[in-house]
């Protein structure tokens, strides 16, 4: 197949996915050292590494709340935030009165969104392997530290059953993913690596550093320069003149929420925070973002 010309917009996009897979290869190469490291010191770190470098992509929804449905006036902006913290509301609701769907929920909802990461043509189910893969992959060694996680989510019983039915497409998915691997290598190196990379990670690296540098690395900066080429504007403009404010606002809220919250050991509130708090924002974000994905990322209006 003979490749395309790059345009400048390809080229961002290929040099932050070869800066993930650095990423990624240094991340494996610390996973020895981080393994001993106090599960308190790395949530805090992990919290504030998903709240600065993760939640500045959903973010910039108030660009697509302008281009795709003519957000502009003040009255529009009540509005459109009052349904967002009304979704999100919903969520945190759904959390606490039926865990299991939540989580359930969360992690379906996480898998399809993540498979709209690859720039490559891929089909549907390539796709939701590879945007499975940072979720199921997990329990394949680390089993006991998924269930740990969850447990603070849903309580240890729920937990471990979450992590049995996880761990019983883990070959499965390993499989799939590892063909996907093989069929993205035949159109572009990069693309495979990618994959590759959230592969190992998912599978070697422990369960939060593999979730965070996904997130941090790959998921989010992609979705960011992909809305910056959409909305035609440099990703220091985009971050600086749309996104810095919503995500203080979110690191603030965080904040309250850790100092308020209390009767539960830190790393139990950490990680309801930063994992409830991340799929109370998804819902929202889904229902904006998807549809310009739908349509290979051009804001189109109604």
């Amino acid at each position: 197949m003979k490749d395309s010309p790059l345009t400048a917009g390809n080229v961002l996009l290929r040099a932050q996915g070869m800066a993930f897979c650095l990423l990624a290869v240094l991340g494996l190469a610390a996973t020895p050292w981080l393994v001993d490291l106090n599960p308190s010191t790395l949530l805090v770190g992990v919290a504030a590494a998903i709240f600065f470098l993760g939640i500045p992509h959903g973010a910039l929804d108030i660009v697509f709340a302008q281009r795709l449905y003519r957000v502009r006036a003040g009255r529009h902006w009540l509005l459109f935030i009052g349904v967002y913290l009304l979704l999100a509301a919903l969520v945190i609701a759904l959390w606490y009165l039926a865990p299991r769907l939540f989580l359930a929920a969360f992690l379906l909802i996480s898998a399809y969104h993540f498979s709209g990461d690859p720039v490559i043509a891929l089909s549907v189910p390539a796709r939701i392997l590879y945007g499975s893969a940072v979720i199921v992959l997990p329990t394949l060694l680390h089993a006991d530290q998924v269930a740990a996680l969850f447990g603070y989510l849903i309580g240890a019983g729920a937990a471990a059953d979450a992590v049995d039915l996880l761990q019983a497409v883990t070959i499965p998915l390993l499989m799939g993913d590892l063909l996907v691997v093989c069929a993205a290598a035949r159109v572009d190196w990069l693309a495979a690596g990618e994959v590759l990379c959230v592969v190992l990670l998912s599978i070697f690296a422990t369960p939060l550093v593999a979730f965070t540098l996904f997130f941090c690395g790959m998921h989010s900066p992609r979705h960011f320069l992909r809305t910056a080429l959409l909305a035609e504007m440099t990703p220091t403009t985009l971050l600086l003149q749309v996104a810095l404010a919503p995500t203080l606002a979110c690191a603030l809220a965080g904040g309250v929420a850790l100092v308020v919250s209390g009767g539960q050991p830190l790393e139990a509130r950490l990680t309801q925070i930063v994992f409830v708090g991340l799929a109370a924002l998804t819902v929202p974000h889904m229902l904006l973002v998807e549809r310009v994905r739908y349509h290979g990322w051009r804001l189109t209006t109604r």
